[in-house]
């Protein structure tokens, strides 16, 4: 309902009305206006069983919300561009979402956004089942349209040759939601969408298919019927744990980024490289099942750098007519030789390592007439000397201080690995900790926070001392030499 402020003739007047609806707004929540001094106040719908949830959405205005309260809603519904919110009475509450229903009536998406939605348009607190739709999203389904969808349960959808939710040339926010047990793909985007903080589980296509420009960070990818997750053009996947997928953890193509994050016990290959000028950031690969933790075939270009990849059955890097360039990683318990680097009479195998712990040395690289092994400097072979690989700990075991991520804290090993400080030099040390010997350690977390301690044989140095880069309590011609060859680094 809006209401119009009456006008007075006196200017003075008509300035100090202003004035006060300006201090009203602000105290009720209202949007004001000058344009004829109009008051716009939000309204507040509420839903119960029995009613129509689009009903409300057709009745209600920009800046509106809708809140329903727990039942099953048989309906498709439509933001039709409205910058609304439409929630339930607890979004944060599993109790409350789970009994929240929007069932489709097997019509088309559940629920849909195709008329350039906002992220001021958002669904909160739902459970969306019931929905078909052969191409678009059966669940929900966003069409040139950025809205913001959370704390929803997208269950029990099915699309034949589509996702459950479905986002085309959109830039939508989808967070702190579950999409499970769905038939056809959980997640498929096109365009600038954002997954964040996600579990995407037990669907029976592929948990998570985007390209041009998604960002999907902080999600649980497991127990797909095809691979975890498909990362086309300009993908970055940041902080994900994939596993128990029925393929590939993750599938890459072109200028694809995979970074911190756990890739595990996938029926198939870790991640397979399947485009051009992708990097492979930071992450653990461990226990796929598949001829490889990495595969890169075929004419690709990838950059491998600050991985940890054990305990896989096959090999831990599988380079065929390909290039490829190792640095800063471990390679090291994976069940057959470490490396494969091979091609045929089309296409040459090339594979640049540096810096890297390969256990074998050279001799755990298989090497067939058609490919070219560049072994460089800093290449290893020693025990990385894992904290408990048995159950996924690959922090580096140090006498200087080992992070302990479940009780958060620092704990002094009787022996130190090898790979500290046993990166490459030229690599930035990035958010290591102090001391952190100025050289980036080895393996997944080289360069993070979580980095291992330097141990300089003595005592840990108490103070912080003046122009001692590397942290071994003296400054001398070693710090300096640190200095210069990271002059000008700069770190977000």
């Amino acid at each position: 309902m809006e209401r119009k402020w009456k006008i007075r003739l006196n200017p003075m007047n008509e300035a100090k009305e202003a004035w006060k609806g300006l201090a009203y707004s602000a105290v009720i929540g209202t949007a004001f206006t000058f344009g004829g001094l109009k008051e716009a106040k939000a309204e507040t719908y509420y839903v119960g069983p029995g009613g129509r949830i689009q009903t409300a959405i057709n009745n209600a205005d920009d800046n509106d919300e809708i809140i329903v309260l727990s039942g099953t809603y048989t309906e498709n519904i439509n933001f039709l561009g409205k910058r609304i919110i439409l929630k339930s009475t607890d979004p944060e509450n599993t109790g409350v979402v789970a009994n929240t229903v929007i069932k489709g009536d097997g019509s088309g998406p559940v629920v849909t956004f195709e008329n350039y939605e906002s992220p001021n348009s958002i669904l909160k607190g739902f459970s969306i089942t019931g929905g078909d739709s052969y191409f678009n999203g059966a669940g929900i389904y966003c069409h040139n349209s950025s809205p913001t969808i959370s704390h929803c349960v997208i269950e029990g959808n099915t699309s034949t040759d589509g996702a459950s939710v479905s986002c085309r040339e959109s830039s939508a926010l989808i967070i702190n939601c579950i999409v499970a047990r769905n038939t056809g793909t959980g997640i498929h985007c096109h365009g600038n969408a954002r997954v964040a903080n996600c579990t995407v589980s037990e669907n029976t296509d592929r948990g998570i298919y985007g390209y041009d420009g998604m960002v999907v960070t902080d999600c649980t990818i497991s127990k797909n019927k095809d691979d975890g997750l498909s990362a086309g053009r300009n993908t970055v996947i940041d902080e994900c744990i994939v596993s128990d997928n029925e393929r590939n953890g993750i599938l890459c193509y072109d200028n694809s980024v995979v970074e911190n994050s756990i890739i595990k016990d996938n029926k198939d290959c870790g991640i397979d490289i399947f485009g051009d000028s992708s990097a492979i950031i930071n992450n653990i690969i461990t226990g796929n099942k598949g001829r490889a933790g990495i595969i890169c075939a075929y004419k690709r270009d990838v950059t491998v750098s600050n991985c940890t990849i054990s305990g896989n059955p096959g090999q831990a890097v599988y380079c065929m007519g390909s290039t490829m360039i190792l640095n800063n990683c471990i390679l090291f318990g994976n069940a057959e030789t470490e490396v494969y680097v091979g091609g045929n009479m089309y296409w040459t195998g090339n594979l640049s390592t540096l810096y890297n712990n390969i256990s074998g040395g050279a001799d755990g690289v298989d090497i067939d007439q058609y490919g070219v092994l560049n072994w460089g400097p800093g290449n290893i072979d020693l025990d990385p000397l894992f904290t408990d690989p048995n159950n996924n700990d690959y922090h580096l075991k140090s006498q200087g201080g080992r992070w302990v991520r479940d009780n958060q804290t620092w704990a002094i090993d009787d022996v130190t690995s090898p790979c500290i400080d046993a990166g490459n030099m030229g690599s930035p040390i990035g958010y290591e900790p102090f001391p952190n010997g100025g050289i980036i350690n080895m393996g997944a977390y080289g360069g993070t926070s979580e980095a291992s301690k330097t141990y300089f044989g003595t005592p840990l140095c108490e103070i912080i001392v003046a122009g001692d880069i590397n942290g071994d309590c003296k400054v001398n011609f070693l710090d300096f030499r640190l200095m210069a060859l990271h002059w000008m680094e700069a770190y977000e």
